[in-house]
């Protein structure tokens, strides 16, 4: 094909190697690979949960619905029922990862695969092209297989029954309390494959990542764990503290502030906002922050010298001075203490 066509106000697709197959486009080849570079299957069911969650009015854009067409083919091979274009590489990885896909996730593929194919990017991509016919054939045999996936009680359904993902959170959570950050990820996995809309195994992995350093996938995950579940205040500010490592203040600035609506008093959020404030060389409001950060009597010493440095940066030199007494003073508190502790 010579071009693709332009959408007004739509964002413009472009690949360099496109064709009717699930896995005929550069978007769903490199995911595969992705995938298939690691041990867990979660991705899969995630790209079919992050457009079956989206509302209704959203747009889909062409990558995400690609994504989600290549993951149902997965789903649909691990029910016995694969389509003869399914890369041999592929096959074999999701049935030595033993992937789990039972009957609802096939409903959810299912409902993805209708609504792309009545309202998406990717339908309008192909509307214009001499392969539209092929696409929606393409499309229409997917979910034949599904169809008949769902309501064939024969079907080869990969599922580790005895796993309950309840007890599996609670394994994951007493690894990470041990500090074993590292070997608590897996068992996430494992908990986001049987129960793959799980806010609480997400901000688990996000904040096992976290511990890591691994901060772009922290982020990542705990956003999972937001559009599944806003309601837990603790998922914004350790989403904000991934954002900050990654320096990306103006993002981590967005949920400090959504949580310091929400819970006025909390320290940490003014604390960290002052120095998101602070480094995108907003003295005054920072100035601002680490004043509340003191008055609510937390981490004294450091907002002090963190205030005394905004102050000079504000050419305040008498304010400066006397915030880094305050921290000197607190220093030698905090010493005189320790000697005494020691006596």
């Amino acid at each position: 094909m010579d071009g693709f066509p332009e959408f007004p106000g739509k964002k413009r697709h472009i690949m360099g190697d496109w064709d009717v197959g699930a896995f005929d486009n550069d978007t769903a080849k490199e995911w595969l690979i992705e995938l298939m570079a690691g041990e867990s299957t979660s991705a899969i069911l995630r790209a079919i949960v992050n457009v079956a969650k989206l509302p209704p009015t959203d747009y889909l854009q062409a990558p995400e619905c690609e994504v989600a067409v290549a993951a149902a083919e997965l789903v649909v091979a691990a029910r016995g029922k694969p389509s003869s274009h399914l890369p041999a590489d592929a096959a074999e990885w999701i049935s030595k990862r033993k992937f789990v896909a039972g009957k609802e996730v096939v409903a959810m593929a299912l409902k993805v695969l209708r609504r792309i194919e009545e309202n998406s990017e990717l339908k309008e991509v192909w509307a214009d092209t001499d392969s539209a016919g092929d696409w929606r054939r393409s499309i229409s045999d997917l979910k034949h297989r599904l169809e008949d996936s769902e309501n064939d009680t024969n079907a080869t359904v990969i599922v580790n029954r005895a796993a309950n993902p309840d007890d599996l959170f609670i394994k994951a959570l007493e690894l990470a309390a041990q500090g074993n950050h590292k070997d608590a990820i897996p068992i996430y996995e494992q908990v986001l494959e049987l129960k793959p809309d799980s806010a609480l195994a997400y901000l688990g992995r996000g904040t096992a990542y976290l511990e890591l350093g691994e901060n772009k996938k922290a982020a990542t995950d705990i956003g999972e764990s937001i559009m599944l579940d806003g309601e837990v205040p603790e998922a914004y500010y350790l989403r904000a503290e991934s954002y900050f490592r990654l320096a990306d203040y103006e993002r981590a600035m967005e949920d400090l502030d959504l949580l310091v609506k929400s819970e006025p008093d909390r320290p940490e959020a003014y604390w960290k906002r002052g120095l998101c404030l602070q480094k995108m060389r907003h003295f005054v409001d920072a100035v601002q922050d680490f004043t509340k950060v003191i008055d609510l009597g937390f981490n004294l010493k450091d907002a002090y010298i963190n205030r005394a440095d905004c102050y000079e940066s504000l050419t305040k030199d008498k304010e400066a001075l006397e915030d880094r007494q305050a921290a000197l003073a607190i220093s030698q508190k905090i010493a005189a203490a320790m000697m005494d502790g020691q006596s």
